[in-house]
């Protein structure tokens, strides 16, 4: 079954294609809602959230070409863990830095590639949530500074600045864990 018919199904309110629909996509939302709560049990909740917004909604969608339901997904979950943070008052949870240098110039990142998916991953959702969400937008979402803050309500430089610090940080364990396992 292909995205537009697993759609109409799904409008029709066929049972299986809920179910189907939720199989297809629980693991790349639930990957996205970790990216941005850091925290499988929190990942878990905006998940669960998620698709009863995406279950509710579903009738409201307008199927363009295959891979329009997982672009659609995708904000959902986004949002709907952007939300999460927010009514949980985790939004501007904030870690100091101090044990980290933070660079005046643009960290490399061409390190990154060198380390498993799963480790970077990881590293990632210990960063503080300010940072996060701020690198997960900006990385994985392809905003601008200027989207960023105006979603955040922050100023642009706000987003700058918690992008390079999240990268500093980042490039920082990723150079502990190469000489680690070189």
């Amino acid at each position: 079954m292909n995205e537009k018919e697993l759609i109409e199904k799904c409008k029709s309110g066929e049972k299986d294609a809920f179910k189907k629909l939720y199989e297809t996509y629980s693991q790349y939302a639930m990957g996205i809602c970790f990216r941005y709560t850091g925290d499988e049990m929190l990942a878990e909740d905006v998940l669960h959230d998620g698709f009863i917004r995406v279950f509710a909604a579903i009738h409201s969608f307008q199927y363009r070409e295959e891979g329009s339901l997982k672009a659609w997904l995708k904000r959902i979950f986004c949002n709907e863990s952007l939300y999460f943070l927010k009514k949980n008052k985790l939004w501007n949870n904030f870690i100091p830095i101090q044990d980290y240098d933070v660079p005046e110039e643009e960290p490399d990142i061409s390190s990154w590639r060198t380390i498993p998916k799963e480790v970077l991953m990881q590293y990632i959702s210990r960063l503080s949530v300010g940072y996060r969400i701020v690198f997960n937008l900006y990385m994985f979402e392809n905003l601008s500074h200027k989207e960023i803050g105006k979603q955040l309500g922050i100023k642009e430089e706000a987003s700058r600045s918690r992008l390079s610090r999240a990268k500093a940080i980042l490039t920082k364990q990723i150079k502990e864990y190469i000489s680690k396992h070189a």
